[in-house]
């Protein structure tokens, strides 16, 4: 195996166990206090680079040299609907027996079930790597990943949060860039950058310091304030977390001899695993009383278990899916 398909399938296993990590502390982020939920902000901020990891990986993969094709619209398309079939059954089942006030059908416009939102804006990006693809010279390509880079900073309303915190003040810019899409789709093209670019072992330790930094000031900045616009996907910090997150694991590159036998397995099965890892997590809660457990102990063991029994799902759902078109 290639080792740069390695390091990319190891982004991706971990991108997905960070997944179900993030949604298992959010239990307690939305339901528990005190100490509880010290915990788990301080899980959750070091978490929340799943998201952007995932669309770094399809940018690496698609706005560079991978021509996108029908077919991958369509390995995008089933599982969507598959999932937000579950979804539908799920909801339908919570409003009869009194869990919920309402349910949302409505497909088209919004995802079914909240883990689902994800394909939406992929499918988007999928479409315009289509027409786009990153083509630059080495010298050029490091002056465009900075602007990116300042993109998510200055064009970036979110940082006046963070302006805020710090200093007390707010500022307003003509080039403020608002629509979570936008960043999105920055995120797959800094993950198309990284082709071509070389990092070692101090740059690996550098960006993971960064990485442990960023996260940090994340779950300093939500305790004190006990709000969560500092989780947001498109904020200054998660951007400078994600991405210093996937240069260190990039930095592997060429190092790695043979892939973690468990990384690579949870990387082949990681559709599955996210498709079905939030149904799965919702009946564990529901069988037991997941926010009143010591988050030290209690994020880990109900997201091992939640990850195994996805795990499980999709391993035998292949049996049947042999082409991975929902696992």
């Amino acid at each position: 195996m290639d080792n740069k398909i390695i390091w990319l399938d190891d982004i991706r296993a971990i991108a997905c166990i960070m997944v179900v990590v993030l949604h298992t502390a959010a239990i307690y982020i939305l339901k528990a206090d005190g100490f509880y939920w010290e915990v788990a902000n301080i899980i959750d901020s070091f978490t929340r680079i799943c998201v952007p990891l995932f669309f770094m990986i399809s940018g690496y993969l698609f706005f560079f040299e991978k021509q996108v094709k029908f077919k991958n619209f369509i390995r995008l398309l089933i599982p969507l609907f598959f999932y937000s079939i579950i979804g539908l059954v799920f909801s339908v089942l919570a409003f009869k027996y009194g869990y919920v006030s309402k349910f949302n059908y409505h497909f088209l416009s919004e995802p079914i079930f909240y883990h689902l939102w994800y394909f939406y804006p992929l499918l988007l990006i999928y479409a315009i790597s289509y027409f786009i693809k990153v083509r630059v010279k080495e010298q050029t390509k490091n002056k465009l990943f900075l602007f990116i880079l300042l993109f998510f900073v200055l064009c970036n309303p979110a940082s006046n949060d963070v302006l805020k915190f710090f200093f007390g003040f707010q500022y307003s810019n003509y080039f403020f860039v608002y629509g979570d899409f936008f960043y999105f789709l920055a995120y797959a093209l800094i993950g198309a950058l990284m082709h071509g670019l070389k990092f070692n072992k101090l740059d690996g330790i550098f960006f993971f310091s960064i990485y442990l930094v960023s996260s940090l000031l994340i779950a300093y900045m939500t305790s004190q304030k006990h709000d969560t616009i500092f989780y947001n996907f498109t904020g200054p910090l998660v951007c400078f977390s994600a991405i210093s997150f996937f240069i260190f694991l990039k930095s592997k590159e060429g190092v790695v001899a043979k892939p973690n036998v468990y990384l690579s397995q949870i990387s082949k099965f990681s559709l599955g695993i996210y498709g079905i890892h939030a149904f799965i997590l919702l009946l564990v809660e529901k069988f037991f009383d997941i926010k009143s457990i010591n988050p030290l102990w209690g994020i880990l063991t109900f997201s091992v278990l939640v990850l195994g029994l996805s795990f499980i799902y999709s391993f035998l759902l292949r049996k049947v899916d042999k082409n991975g078109y929902v696992v």
